[in-house]
């Protein structure tokens, strides 16, 4: 399973003038190496967790339907916004979002169909 972020933050969970007066640092000397070190602390634990701390967009990858409901590596899922299954030709074919049964509030969030599409390719096919 692949997880590819589509859509980056606009805003980091902290400022650099928060953390600056947190720090209590009245100069802009390190403001980019603080504005970096907000970066790395976000990714390191929405890694680490699997909880995302601010909203952004994300793709997942599979290589076939599981057993039972979908397992999202990211929580929480605010929206789905399509789901595509890739034919036995390479040829997408476009998921009812309408159809789906989602739970983006359990974790990890969960998405379900009564009948998914056969995939054709054998990697990344969903």
């Amino acid at each position: 399973m692949t997880v590819i972020q589509t859509d980056p933050p606009v805003l980091e969970p902290i400022s650099i003038v928060d953390l600056k007066s947190y720090l209590r640092i009245e100069t802009n000397d390190e403001d980019d190496l603080l504005g970096a070190l907000i970066l790395a602390a976000r990714s390191h634990v929405e890694t680490v967790t699997g909880v995302t701390l601010v909203e952004q967009g994300f793709r997942q990858h599979l290589d076939d339907w599981p057993p039972g409901p979908i397992c999202l590596q990211r929580y929480p899922a605010r929206r789905i916004e399509q789901v595509t299954v890739y034919n036995k030709d390479g040829q997408p074919q476009s998921v009812s979002v309408t159809a789906l049964e989602q739970d983006g509030a359990s974790r990890p969030p969960r998405l379900a169909h009564s009948e998914w599409q056969k995939p054709g390719k054998v990697i990344n096919r969903i």
